[in-house]
C-alpha cells in the first residue's frame, strides 16, 4: 500500500490515468487497507450469520464438493499451458499424483509453505465458515470442522501438487524467486482471489457477499480465462503464445466436461438412479465459457437446464415457503412428503447451520 499510493495519487498519474483511474485505485486501496472491506461497506450481521449458516448447512459433508478437489488441477494446467505450452501438463499432473498417493508428500510440502498453512480451502464461502469455527470449543464447533475434513483434504492435497509442479517449471524457466512465484500462482488457480487480487464488488458487505455465495472461485476462474486465456490469445505477438493460450482454454474446457460428467454419476448415484439426462461433451464445451460469466452464467445455465438463477439464501427462503406451501397442498402424499423435506432442510439450514443438512435431505428426497 505505501509503495504504490505514492505513484497512483500523484498528479503526473492523474495526469495519464484519469479520473477513473485514479478513482478505481482510492477504491482498490482502500480495500486493501480493510483487508477486504469498503469504507462504505454495509454490514449486516443477521444476514451474514444466516450466510455462514447456509455454507455449513450445505458444504459440510458434501461428497461432490470433496471429489471435486482434485478438478481444481485443470485450472493449473490451463494457466500454465497458456504461459508455458502443454509440455508443463505432465509435470503438474505428475506432482498433483505424488501429492495424493505418496505418504508424506502433501505434508512436507505444506509444512514448508506458509501460504499453504493460512489457506483455509480455496472459496471464500468455506474460508468464512471456517473463520468461524476454528477455535471453537464447543461440540457443534467441532462437529462443523469435522464436516469440512474432507474438502480440507483433498484441497490441501491437490494445492501442493500444484505448488510443487510450479516451483519446479519456475526453477526450470530461470525465474528468481521460484518458490514465492509458485505460491502466488498456486494461489490465483487454487482460490478464490485473495483480498489484492478479489473482485471489489465483494468488498461492499453482507449483501454482495450473500449474492455471489458460492460463486467466488468462479469469478476467480473467469479472470483467468477473460486476461489469461482470451486476452492472451489477442495480445500475444507470436502465433506459438497464441496458440498456447487457445490450448489452455481447451484445457480448461475438457476439465469442465469431466467434472460436468463426474457430478452427474454423483447425482444420480446418490439416488441409486441411472443417469436422466444425456448432455453431449460437445455442448458442454460450447456453453462453457458464458457459464463462467459472474451472474449472467447463472441466468444462462438456468435458461439451458430450468434451474434457479437466483443467490442461495433466495433459494433457501423458497424451500422454506414453497415447501411448506406443497407439504399443506400437495396433490398426493409423496408431493406432501416432498414439501415438507424441502422446507425443514431450508429452516435448519438458515436457522442453525447443521453440516450435512442438504446431503441428507437429498437423500431421504430420492
Amino acid at each position: 500500500i505505501d509503495n504504490i499510493r505514492t505513484l497512483v495519487v500523484s498528479e503526473e498519474y492523474h495526469k495519464k490515468a484519469g479520473d477513473k483511474g485514479i478513482e478505481f485505485w482510492k477504491n482498490y486501496l482502500d480495500v486493501l487497507s480493510r483487508r477486504g472491506w469498503a469504507t462504505n461497506a454495509q454490514s449486516i450481521p443477521w444476514l451474514r450469520q444466516a450466510r455462514l449458516n447456509l455454507n455449513q448447512a450445505v458444504l459440510g459433508f458434501k461428497l461432490t464438493t470433496i471429489v471435486m478437489q482434485p478438478f481444481a488441477v485443470f485450472d493449473a494446467i490451463s494457466f500454465a499451458s497458456s504461459m508455458y505450452g502443454p509440455k508443463v501438463s505432465g509435470r503438474i499432473l505428475n506432482e498433483v499424483m505424488k501429492s495424493w498417493f505418496i505418504p508424506n508428500v502433501a505434508k512436507t510440502t505444506y509444512e514448508g509453505s506458509e501460504v499453504l498453512q493460512e489457506r483455509q480451502m480455496g472459496e471464500v464461502a468455506m474460508k468464512e465458515m471456517f473463520d468461524k469455527v476454528k477455535f471453537g470449543e464447543t461440540k457443534f464447533d467441532k462437529v462443523k470442522r469435522f464436516a469440512m475434513m474432507g474438502i480440507q483434504f483433498g484441497d490441501i492435497r491437490t494445492a501442493s501438487g500444484v505448488l510443487n509442479a510450479f516451483e519446479k517449471i519456475l526453477t526450470e524457466e530461470g525465474i528468481e524467486n521460484p518458490k514465492e512465484h509458485a505460491e502466488f500462482l498456486m494461489s490465483i488457480t487454487q482460490s478464490s482471489a485473495q483480498v489484492s487480487l478479489r473482485p471489489l464488488v465483494l468488498s461492499k458487505g453482507d449483501i454482495a457477499r450473500t449474492v455471489f455465495t458460492f460463486q467466488t472461485f468462479f469469478m476467480n476462474r473467469w479472470g483467468i480465462i477473460a486476461r489469461d486465456l482470451l486476452g492472451g490469445t489477442r495480445r500475444a505477438k507470436s502465433a506459438k503464445n497464441k496458440l498456447n493460450a487457445l490450448m489452455g482454454l481447451s484445457i480448461l474446457i475438457a476439465g469442465a466436461i469431466a467434472e460436468d460428467e463426474t457430478r452427474e454419476l454423483l447425482f444420480y448415484a446418490e439416488r441409486g438412479r441411472l443417469p436422466q439426462t444425456d448432455v453431449s461433451p460437445l455442448t458442454t464445451a460450447i456453453n462453457f465459457i458464458p457459464e463462467q460469466v459472474p451472474f449472467l452464467g447463472n441466468l444462462w445455465s438456468s435458461v439451458r437446464f430450468g434451474d434457479s438463477a437466483g443467490a442461495p439464501a433466495i433459494d433457501i427462503l423458497n424451500d422454506i415457503f414453497g415447501g411448506g406451501k406443497q407439504a399443506l397442498f400437495g396433490a398426493s402424499a409423496e408431493s406432501k412428503a416432498r414439501g415438507g423435506i424441502r422446507a425443514v432442510k431450508g429452516t435448519v439450514a438458515l436457522v442453525a447451520g447443521v453440516p450435512g443438512t442438504f446431503q441428507l435431505a437429498s437423500f431421504l428426497a430420492s
